[in-house]
């Protein structure tokens, strides 16, 4: 816990049973917090181990399977460590995900004694960079170094291809997985995803991937950002008319401030793909009409 503008370190959670493991990672499934990526105290590093708090009770972390966890449905789950490390956390009503680095794994609520069911639905893809996960009502979408892909909790689906792909994967900086930074824009239905085109130190975004999930589509932005975020206001409602922010890099001059994203509209170039009208004759095209959404005049 933090109050903003003062310049105390986070307090801690407080616990009513128990103590929350210290965890690299936080998620919400359900009515619970669940934490992956644990370091132990008596086994030491555990990346692989998730842990969970009572049912609707956050600050509540008792002893796996002792009496009072098996009261309050807490507990923990060992996920294969031949997957690697807990990358994210992506949470829904009745179930949610758990990307390792190796592979995805899904959460399904049971109650009872056993709580969660653990069934792994991919062990060929995984997620390399924890801030690249952007989730979309039951859609969970993410950054490998393989390419972007998304998952229902079913199946894992590739969404970028050969040339985003290639693109991404000879630009952004491998050595430094947490500057891969994701948010979205659920207004203009577009995911954007900024990343260092450059390597060295420090690595600051450069570049922005961005995906429309609803046509499918790719487009990229080159802007110095330190990453797009998401601000929400009370009630959940977005801050202004704005809903994607990004913090200014320290090289702009302004360190670290949440700005909204504007300025001059660029040049838009179209690539159409080849087409027959008449096939096996000739056609003459007497004129081109483009359908855009500006003002008047203004192609």
């Amino acid at each position: 816990q933090h109050t903003i503008g003062s310049a105390s370190n986070f307090s801690t959670l407080g616990s009513t049973a128990g103590t929350s493991p210290k965890a690299r990672l936080v998620g919400v499934i359900g009515q619970f917090v669940m934490l992956g990526d644990t370091d132990e105290s008596v086994n030491g590093q555990v990346p692989h181990r998730v842990q969970w708090s009572g049912i609707d009770l956050p600050a509540s972390w008792p002893t796996a399977n002792s009496a009072t966890a098996i009261a309050q449905q807490a507990g923990e789950q060992f996920l294969p460590a031949e997957l690697g490390p807990v990358k994210g956390i992506a949470g829904g009503d009745q179930y949610g995900v758990i990307l390792q680095q190796r592979g995805i794994t899904r959460v399904t609520y049971v109650g009872g004694s056993v709580v969660f069911q653990f069934d792994r639905i991919s062990d060929k893809v995984g997620c390399m960079f924890p801030r690249s996960i952007v989730q979309v009502g039951r859609d969970t979408y993410f950054a490998d170094v393989s390419g972007f892909y998304v998952t229902n909790g079913v199946e894992v689906v590739s969404i970028s291809d050969l040339k985003v792909t290639k693109y991404f994967q000879d630009h952004h900086a491998q050595e430094n997985p947490y500057k891969v930074v994701g948010a979205v824009d659920p207004v203009r239905h577009l995911i954007y995803w900024a990343f260092p085109a450059a390597f060295g130190s420090p690595i600051t975004p450069t570049d922005m991937l961005v995906y429309n999930y609803v046509e499918k589509r790719w487009s990229l932005v080159v802007q110095l950002t330190e990453g797009p975020i998401n601000v929400i206001g009370p009630d959940n409602a977005a801050v202004s008319s704005h809903i994607l922010y990004g913090f200014n890099s320290a090289t702009l001059g302004t360190s670290f401030t949440v700005n909204a994203f504007s300025g001059t509209v660029g040049t838009a170039i179209l690539t159409t793909g080849e087409a027959e009208w008449n096939p096996g004759g000739y056609a003459r095209v007497q004129g081109v009409r483009p359908y855009v959404d500006v003002t008047a005049n203004a192609v």
